[in-house]
């Protein structure tokens, strides 16, 4: 299984020429998460890996997807099951960080979105 809802501060790390990976704060968990569609075959995958502040990897996982209807939808999907991997192994102080700026805006609104990303976050 890779890795369920409760609030957890959400990172969207800001779109510069070359990202590098930083350490979380001590005491907290960072999960990192993302994913890939090929819109041909309607396949995807997703990765999700969590670090202490120590950079230990602490979880991880990758799975193949089908039936995929775009890369929002599967890095929802992605988010979730970091989601997932928080509830399962009840870690106290995280932060999710993940590229796709759609997934952040609508997990930061409070507004109704109607998108096919919000309707699978709000199902799983």
């Amino acid at each position: 299984m890779c890795g369920g809802a409760r609030s957890i501060p959400l990172h969207h790390p800001p779109h510069t020429r070359s990202l590098v990976w930083s350490y979380p704060p001590p005491r907290t968990i960072k999960i990192n998460f993302d994913a890939s569609f090929i819109p041909a075959t309607s396949s995807s995958s997703i990765g999700v890996v969590a670090h202490d502040s120590f950079g230990l990897v602490l979880d991880a996982c990758a799975l193949m997807l089908s039936g995929a209807h775009s890369v929002e939808t599967t890095k929802s999907y992605a988010f979730t099951r970091g989601i997932v991997m928080d509830l399962v192994n009840n870690w106290r102080n995280v932060i999710i960080e993940g590229d796709s700026i759609s997934v952040v805006k609508i997990l930061r609104s409070d507004a109704t979105d109607n998108s096919i990303v919000d309707v699978h976050l709000v199902a799983s």
